[in-house]
């Protein structure tokens, strides 16, 4: 069965929402995005989701150490999220600086998971344009190319995912788990309640 990660949150309602669709994690944006928000208000929103039996996870663009021992102070994240270009030392170090799981975003399959033998887990993502922002972009990509055959920790499908198509990515890339932010929004980090629901049931209904 499919896990889901519900990622981008900015509110109590939406947190309380994931909950009661049936995710099982839920990601806050602390690196520059129209979801952003900062360490303290997803530290809070994190200790809510941990009582509504959510893991939670820290979205974390390219930290210094300073970020990363913040994140570890407030004690309220189960994992970082890796978005920039951390290379496998890094991601390392980041684990041992937070203290929690550490998920590599990556835009390859096997071959680029191959180098990160240190982390938890993997988030297969869109690739990312010239200049442009990471992720949320709302942007599939070609799921038939993702090649996950040598991958042997716990990964994470993301890109353009939402209620209409998550069955289908699931079904052709045999995702163990999806990630989805602007597909079950109304607005950037506003969440729609139904579609939270809809994409569960979906994801579910595949897997």
């Amino acid at each position: 069965m499919a896990r889901v990660k519900i990622c981008g949150l900015t509110r109590e309602e939406d947190v309380r929402g994931a909950a009661r669709a049936g995710a099982e994690f839920c990601g806050f944006l602390l690196a520059e995005s129209p979801r952003r928000v900062s360490l303290e208000r997803g530290a809070e929103l994190a200790r809510l989701a941990r009582d509504e039996g959510l893991k939670t996870v820290a979205v974390l663009v390219n930290p210094n150490d300073a970020a990363l021992t913040a994140i570890a102070a407030a004690d309220a994240f189960d994992a970082i999220q890796l978005h920039g270009d951390e290379p496998p030392s890094r991601a390392l170090q980041a684990g041992r600086l937070t203290g929690t799981a550490v998920i590599k975003v990556l835009t390859g399959g096997s071959a680029a998971a191959e180098a990160y033998a240190s982390v938890d887990g993997f988030l297969f993502d869109a690739p990312v344009k010239p200049g442009e922002r990471r992720g949320g972009h709302g942007r599939a990509f070609d799921w038939d190319a993702l090649d996950t055959s040598g991958v042997d920790k716990p990964w994470f499908l993301a890109g353009g995912l939402n209620p209409d198509n998550v069955a289908e990515a699931i079904s052709r890339t045999g995702a163990p788990a999806v990630d989805v932010s602007s597909g079950v929004e109304d607005a950037p980090g506003v969440k729609n309640a139904d579609l939270m629901r809809w994409f569960v049931d979906a994801a579910r209904q595949e897997s």
